[in-house]
């Protein structure tokens, strides 16, 4: 088995899922290929098959032969599933200056076990086009720090965090930076900010 290193965890903010039991069987993790050995880059989700979706810039202009998935576990150095990239499909309209369609569909070579990593359920059908009501939760799981800077002690379980939907007009951001296509959300606890970063 290939030795992990150099983990980098970035939910910020939120709650550990301890234990053995899988909270959310369908949460992967993407592996890069670095000198000799792997390290954790990004995160995934099992959709059914032997398919992943992630983003795509997490993906683009890379080599599917220095990557692999790992999934099975709620610690990132204890990952037992392994699995081999055979393709990656990049959205064909995917725009890495403003990250619009930042979507990927990974195939592996090996489907994994749908009865132990049951897939995430996703919108299909006329449920497709949801309507986010401002100030509803979502939720975001992933391998997070406690900070965007980095200041705070890695951590090496999974992550939770429920985030309310916003508006533009309670961000930072302007207009020409945020997609028709996409929703903004955060929150703010107790003077801490709840966020997801890159690798979730």
């Amino acid at each position: 088995m290939d030795r992990i290193v150099d983990y980098c965890k970035r939910i910020i903010g939120g709650n550990l899922i301890l234990g053995d039991e899988l909270k959310y069987p369908f949460m992967a993790t993407i592996w890069y290929l670095d000198g000799e050995e792997f390290s954790f880059k990004c995160g995934a989700s099992y959709i059914g098959k032997n398919f992943f979706v992630t983003a795509a810039h997490c993906l683009k202009q890379r080599d599917p032969k220095m990557i692999i998935i790992r999934m099975g576990s709620n610690n990132l150095n204890n990952l037992p599933e392994i699995f081999r990239i055979k393709q990656i499909f990049i959205h064909p309209r995917f725009n890495r200056d403003n990250l619009k369609n930042d979507i990927a569909v990974i195939e592996t070579t090996v489907e994994p076990d749908s009865i132990k990593y049951p897939p995430i359920r996703l919108p299909c059908g006329h449920l497709v086009n949801i309507c986010y009501v401002i100030g509803s939760s979502v939720k975001v799981i992933g391998y997070g720090k406690a900070d965007k800077k980095g200041k705070k002690q890695y951590v090496e379980e999974m992550k939770e965090v429920d985030l309310k939907i916003k508006t533009i007009h309670d961000t930072k951001y302007n207009n020409s930076l945020i997609c028709s296509d996409v929703f903004l959300a955060g929150d703010e606890k107790n003077g801490v900010i709840m966020d997801s970063c890159t690798g979730d």
